[in-house]
């Protein structure tokens, strides 16, 4: 009977091996499963862990935005520190993860009031693209759908989103020989530059400021060897006297007139003494050897056409073939090269 109590408890053993054998199976069965079942998260959630912190990643899979996280990582622009603004902007906009990712890294998601449009992905990629402008783009365009992307940028850019004489501001005076004024940039009625007289040679009467005083001298210079006779016929006008000019015309033929060829006052360049009107003040001069000789060469002694043909909308202006304006030979020679304005220059460049 011992003998059989001892086969039974060996039977009993061999069955208790084979039920652990089968639930150590079962189990690597069911780990297997449940890794083959979870791989593709394990490995998402690693993916996501190589660019962002283990909280973060925590605080995804909390919102279920993994899925939404892992497509937003793949993208080549994808910024690590925007993910949270990327989850929001794309719950928000439904907008493809490209096109989510452009402009959460241009900020486009913190303008306020921004109705959403695709012609805002060209602006971004335009050079003189200005963030501080993007919605006056945006309300610029839906009056101007025809116009390119680069036309946009560089009229709002150049305040013509707005009638002349209107957002008007005072003049930033510490860009020194590149300060702006026209006519939405103006000067005081007691602001004086620092001018010097003009020598008779060199013209009737009047100043300049002394560096534009001496690059005109060294243009006249050039000028003569080249056959050709410059002089000055009007250079600063204080505010007084611009203000008796432009009520003048105004009186004679109406002020909407007056403003296509005369500044108000505190709005004309010739306050600051750095501008000048050569030989004449007429449009007969536009066809006169001395205005080609200018177009060709002013730019290389600091000197640009301030108000040229074709560039009235942006300038406020007609064309004037004898009105320069000293700016300094390296911005005079790059307006010149790429045939802009100084509105366009300057917005571009300094008023950032």
């Amino acid at each position: 009977m011992f003998f059989c109590v001892i086969i039974k408890l060996g039977d009993s053993m061999k069955i208790f091996k084979r039920i652990l054998l089968f639930i150590l199976f079962a189990s690597i069965v069911a780990a297997g499963i449940y890794v083959y079942l979870n791989k593709d998260r394990w490995m998402n959630e690693k993916k996501l862990s190589e660019v962002l912190s283990e909280d973060k990643v925590k605080s995804i899979k909390e919102n279920d935005d993994t899925e939404l996280a892992l497509s937003l990582v793949s993208s080549d622009s994808f910024e690590s520190s925007n993910i949270d603004r990327y989850i929001k902007y794309s719950k928000d906009t439904n907008l493809d993860n490209d096109k989510v990712i452009k402009l959460v890294n241009n900020n486009i998601d913190k303008l306020d009031d921004f109705i959403y449009d695709d012609i805002i992905l060209s602006l971004l990629d335009e050079e003189y693209y200005l963030y501080k402008n993007t919605n006056r783009y945006m309300n610029y365009y839906k009056e101007h759908k025809d116009l390119k992307a680069s036309a946009i940028i560089t009229n709002v850019n150049s305040n013509i989103d707005y009638a002349f004489y209107t957002h008007t501001h005072k003049t930033d005076l510490s860009k020194g020989n590149l300060i702006l004024v026209n006519k939405f940039n103006y000067l005081d009625e007691d602001y004086v530059p620092d001018l010097v007289d003009i020598d008779s040679e060199y013209g009737d009467w009047g100043s300049l400021t002394p560096d534009a005083y001496e690059a005109f001298k060294v243009m006249v210079a050039g000028a003569k060897e080249d056959g050709i006779k410059l002089f000055s016929c009007s250079p600063y006008r204080s505010y007084e006297l611009q203000s008796s000019l432009y009520h003048r015309y105004g009186a004679r033929d109406g002020y909407d007139k007056a403003d296509t060829y005369s500044a108000r006052p505190g709005s004309s360049e010739h306050q600051t003494g750095l501008a000048i009107d050569i030989n004449a003040a007429d449009d007969w001069f536009n066809d006169t050897v001395e205005a080609k000789w200018l177009a060709d060469n002013a730019y290389k002694y600091g000197f640009i056409l301030r108000y040229p043909k074709g560039k009235e909308y942006l300038t406020g202006y007609q064309y004037e073939s004898w009105h320069y304006r000293y700016v300094g030979k390296e911005v005079a020679k790059y307006i010149f090269d790429h045939d802009i304005t100084f509105e366009e220059y300057y917005a571009f460049f300094i008023d950032k």
